[in-house]
């Protein structure tokens, strides 16, 4: 569950989005000139109910994002969303390491693997505490979320096996990133407010009260993820003008959101036959009375 941010800190965030920790000749910084870069992962998501008769969500891909990877929807659409509380793996084709975060809000945890780590499938090392993370230029990257943390044997089979990563993970370029300024699935991280459905540039947060995992703590069965000011990722990054995030997929997530709709289907259609449960006993026993047949 995401915790909530206190107002003192939301204000500085905005004063560091506002005046960049950098020399004035800086501003617009090429990616090729930074030497790291900030990338922070979201998700594609299942959206809010659409209004009846369409089959649109409130919060549509922004414009030249393409869902077409993922299984085509006739009555819900595809937004982007913060990842679920979780875990983040990243393969580093270059340094050929396997890094493992935990996602907890909006922050990433990452968890240092010692010796005391090696082999364990329960592993529990956490370090540093970013909203982001921080990789060489020069690395081309595989990331992948995952509700559970992955055991030492899954950890293992993905850094070793190149059809596995291709398969499950999202290949992120940056050498090539930083030349073209543009990837598959990923955006600079100036645009992640008006593209991020539940991180805010301004404006009413959405609810997602008919997604499984909403943005408020109204129900407490329910797992939440609240909305976030885009100031407290984007007054953190060390160069907002290199930065970038990133929408993995999140498979569970989808499976639940599309369960949990075919499950108010079917409790309306109980309710509605509760409803007329005497009339339809009524006519049943007319029918049979009467001796009709209507099969």
């Amino acid at each position: 569950m995401s915790t909530t941010t206190s107002d003192k800190t939301l204000q500085q965030a905005k004063r560091n989005q506002a005046f960049e920790n950098k020399p004035a000749t800086a501003n617009g910084q090429c990616p090729l000139k930074a030497g790291e870069i900030a990338i922070h992962p979201v998700r594609y998501a299942i959206d809010e109910s659409p209004a009846r008769g369409s089959a649109q969500g409130p919060n549509p891909l922004p414009k030249g994002w393409n869902a077409g990877h993922l299984p085509k929807l006739k009555t819900r659409s595809y937004t982007l969303r913060q990842l679920r509380d979780g875990w983040l793996y990243v393969w580093d084709e270059t340094d050929r390491t396997l890094h493992e975060y935990q996602v907890k809000g909006h922050q990433f945890i990452r968890h240092q693997w010692g010796n005391a780590q090696l082999g364990k499938d329960g592993r529990n090392n956490p370090g540093d505490s970013k909203p982001y993370l921080l990789y060489p230029k020069r690395s081309r990257l595989l990331l992948a979320y995952s509700p559970m943390q992955w055991t030492w044997r899954l950890c293992e089979k993905m850094r070793s096996n190149p059809q596995e990563q291709k398969r499950w993970m999202r290949a992120l370029n940056l050498p090539q990133y930083c030349t073209q300024m543009q990837a598959a699935h990923a955006a600079p991280i100036r645009e992640i407010g008006s593209a991020v459905a539940d991180i805010l540039a301004g404006g009413e947060a959405p609810t997602f009260k008919s997604c499984l995992v909403a943005t408020n703590k109204d129900d407490s069965s329910r797992p939440c993820k609240q909305s976030i000011d885009q100031a407290l990722i984007l007054g953190s990054v060390p160069d907002q003008d290199s930065a970038l995030f990133v929408a993995l997929d999140d498979p569970m997530a989808i499976v639940d959101d599309l369960a949990m709709n075919l499950q108010g289907r079917w409790l309306e259609l109980a309710a509605a036959e509760k409803q007329h449960a005497n009339k339809l006993n009524s006519a049943e026993n007319v029918q049979r009375l009467c001796g009709v047949n209507l099969d």
